[in-house]
């Protein structure tokens, strides 16, 4: 029972890992987290932070789709005050 919860912890360290690397995080080229003393901890922090840069990302998209909306409304009225300055 303790060599199967062995390699089953062993197995869960190494698909952390790779999560890790494909997530693009640098992992100085090791294929093992053999080094990495708090894994848990280095990939959880990670995640939180490509979760915080892509809420902002999502938050940015937002803010230039509601722009874009406002295009039409905005080049309407410029045509319409330069319509005035003509005599």
């Amino acid at each position: 029972m303790d060599d199967d919860l062995d390699y089953n912890l062993l197995a869960l360290r190494q698909a952390l890992w790779d999560v890790y690397a494909e997530l693009g995080f640098d992992t100085d080229g090791d294929k093992t987290p053999a080094g990495v003393r708090d894994l848990r901890r280095l990939v959880v922090s990670a995640a939180k932070g490509l979760r915080s840069d892509y809420d902002a990302v999502l938050d940015e998209v937002d803010g230039l789709i509601k722009q874009t909306k406002q295009l039409p409304s905005a080049a309407k009225r410029l045509f319409t005050l330069s319509d005035m300055d003509r005599p």
